[in-house]
C-alpha cells in the first residue's frame, strides 16, 4: 500500500506554525511497513555554523573562529506517557477509553535554545479512517518539561474511528545565532517531518508509533419518551424512588427491548430519579414530554450521541383518559369522544415535537413514533372473558371508544407522514392485540376495568384507573417484539 503523505503533511502544517517561511522541507522516503502510514524516522542534530568552513576567522561581529559545521549536540524526542484504560459512564455516553499521553524534549548538554515550543497531540491512525486530531495537551516552552493530558474517547462518538492512535510531537525551536539544524535518519520514530533545515529555526512533527485504544462497537444510546403507554402503566413491576408516580415498569416495551438485546441499547444507569434514557411517564402530554422528559436536572436527555428515540404521546392532549373514565362512571354513548377538529391542532404540535427531537439527536438517528394498540374488542365478545368491563361499558359506548381510538391513531400516523423526515418512522401497533385484547378468549394482553385492592376511605371510586385500559406485561412484550422487527428493517439491529 502507498502512503498518503500529502494528507498527513497537510494536517502537520495546519497544526505547526512555521517559524521560517523560506526554509527548506525534508522528508525521509523510508521503506514500506505493516503500518501503511509509517514513514521511516529521521533524527535531529544541531550544528555550529559561526563561520564558513574555509575561513579561520570571521572578523568583527562574526563570532570568532570555528570552522563551521561542527556538531554541537543532538536532541531526543521522548514519549513520557501512553496508557489506556476502559471506563463507563452511561449518563454521559456509555463506555469509553481514557488515554493518558505526554512527551518532552531532551537534548545533550551542549544544546541551548533561544526559544522553543513543544506541543503534544494524539492523532487518529486507524486504517481506513482519515488522520484527525483526537486530543491536545498544553504547550511547554523549555527542555525536560512534560506536555501531557488525558482524553476520554467515547465509543459512541468515535467508533469505528480512533481504534488506533498515536502520540505526536509538534515542536518549534530557535537554536540561536550561528547554529543550524539538520534532520537525519535514526529509525526511532514512526515518522518525522522537518522544515527549516540548514537554518536556526526548526519546525518538526514526529510520531511515536500507533497503539490500540480498545474502543469497541458502542451500545446504541436510546431515550424512551411518552405517556403511560410507553412507561408501562398496567404492566406491573414499577420503579421506586423519584419516578414512582410515573409508573415506569420493568415490563414496559422500552425495558423489554433493551433486555432482549443485551449489549446493544443503552438507556443509562438507574438512579433514584430514574434512568437518563427512560423518561416516559404516566399522564404525559406533548408539553411534559418537551419539558420534564427532554430536560432532566437542567440537562438535555436527547443529545447528538442518542441514535434511537421512541415516543408514544398525543392521547392525553385530547383528554382521552378522563373521557374513558367517564365511560365507566357514566354513559358516554351520546356523542363522539374525539372529533377531527380536535385532532388538527394536536397534530400540528406533534409535528413540531418530532422536528425538535430530531434536531437534538444524532443526524442519522431514528425517532420511532408508536401508535396506541387497540385494547378494546371491536366486535362481539364473551362477557365472561371480561366481566367487570362488560358490566361498565355498553355496546354503544364501545363503538364510541373504538372510533375515538382510531381517530387518535390516524392523527399520529398523518403527523409522521406530513413531517416529511425519513428518520421519523411510524410503528403501527393498532391491531397488535387482535384476539388478545382485554376481552380476548385466551391470553389477554391488555387490562380492562381494574378494581382497587387498597381502597382508602376518602377515595370515591373503587376502580384503579391508572392501570385500567392499558397494555399488560404480555402486551408490552408484543410491542417490544414489533419494535425489534422494525429496528432490524432499519439496520439498527442485526
Amino acid at each position: 500500500m502507498t502512503i498518503d503523505r500529502r494528507r498527513l503533511m497537510g494536517i502537520a502544517f495546519t497544526t505547526v506554525t512555521l517559524l521560517a517561511a523560506t526554509a527548506g522541507f525534508s522528508v525521509s522516503s523510508g521503506a514500506a511497513s505493516d503500518d501503511a502510514r509509517a514513514i521511516q524516522a529521521m533524527g535531529l542534530t544541531v550544528f555550529d555554523d559561526d563561520c564558513p568552513p574555509d575561513v579561520r576567522s570571521c572578523g568583527p561581529g562574526g563570532g570568532g573562529p570555528g570552522g563551521g559545521g561542527e556538531v554541537v549536540g543532538g536532541c531526543n524526542p521522548v514519549r513520557t506517557q501512553q496508557a489506556v484504560s476502559r471506563e463507563d459512564n452511561p449518563e454521559l455516553g456509555g463506555a469509553y477509553s481514557r488515554i493518558a499521553f505526554g512527551s518532552k524534549w531532551v537534548c545533550s548538554s551542549g544544546v541551548t535554545f533561544t526559544s522553543m515550543r513543544l506541543h503534544t497531540e494524539v492523532w487518529d491512525r486507524t486504517p481506513g479512517q482519515r488522520v484527525a486530531r483526537l486530543a491536545t495537551a498544553p504547550d511547554v516552552h523549555a527542555l525536560n518539561l512534560e506536555s501531557s493530558a488525558a482524553a476520554d474517547l467515547y465509543d459512541v462518538d468515535y467508533y469505528p474511528a480512533a481504534q488506533r492512535a498515536e502520540v505526536v510531537q509538534l515542536v518549534e525551536i530557535d537554536a540561536g545565532a550561528g547554529r543550524y539544524w539538520m534532520c537525519q535518519d535514526n529509525g526511532t520514530l514512526s515518522f518525522l517531518w522537518c522544515t527549516g533545515e540548514r537554518t536556526r529555526y526548526l519546525s518538526a512533527v514526529l510520531g511515536f508509533f500507533p497503539f490500540q485504544t480498545n474502543l469497541q462497537n458502542p451500545k446504541l444510546n436510546y431515550v424512551a419518551l411518552g405517556d403511560s403507554f410507553a412507561s408501562g402503566s398496567g404492566a406491573g413491576n414499577y420503579e421506586v424512588g423519584g419516578g414512582s408516580n410515573c409508573l415506569r415498569s420493568e415490563n414496559s416495551y422500552p425495558r423489554v427491548l433493551v433486555a432482549s438485546n443485551p449489549g446493544v441499547f443503552n438507556l443509562g444507569r438507574k438512579r433514584a430519579w430514574g434512568s437518563p434514557g427512560f423518561r416516559a411517564c404516566h399522564d404525559a402530554t406533548i408539553d411534559t414530554v418537551r419539558g420534564s422528559q427532554m430536560v432532566v436536572n437542567f440537562q438535555d436527555t436527547i443529545t447528538r450521541d442518542v441514535r434511537l428515540v421512541t415516543l408514544s404521546v398525543g392521547g392525553n392532549d385530547l383528554g382521552y383518559g378522563p373521557k374513558l373514565r367517564n365511560c365507566i362512571e357514566n354513559d358516554c354513548s351520546g356523542g363522539p369522544l374525539v372529533t377531527l377538529d380536535e385532532t388538527l391542532p394536536v397534530k400540528t404540535r406533534l409535528m413540531q415535537l418530532y422536528r425538535d427531537i430530531r434536531s437534538k439527536m444524532a443526524t442519522n438517528g431514528k425517532l420511532v413514533v408508536v401508535t396506541y394498540p387497540r385494547i378494546f374488542p371491536t366486535g362481539v365478545f364473551n362477557p365472561n372473558d371480561c366481566i367487570l368491563t362488560a358490566q361498565k361499558v355498553k355496546p354503544a359506548e364501545l363503538t364510541r371508544i373504538n372510533d375515538a381510538w382510531n381517530l387518535v391513531n390516524l392523527m399520529i400516523a398523518t403527523a409522521v407522514s406530513d413531517v416529511g423526515d425519513p428518520n421519523v418512522v411510524l410503528l403501527e401497533v393498532s391491531d397488535a392485540f387482535r384476539g388478545r385484547d382485554m376481552c380476548g378468549p385466551g391470553e389477554q394482553w391488555a387490562n380492562g376495568v381494574m378494581a382497587k385492592i387498597d381502597l382508602i376511605p376518602e377515595e370515591v371510586s373503587p376502580f384503579n384507573f391508572k392501570e385500567s385500559f392499558h397494555p399488560n406485561d404480555g402486551g408490552h412484550a408484543q410491542e417490544a417484539f414489533m419494535l425489534q422487527q422494525l429496528l432490524r428493517q432499519l439496520g439498527m439491529l442485526p
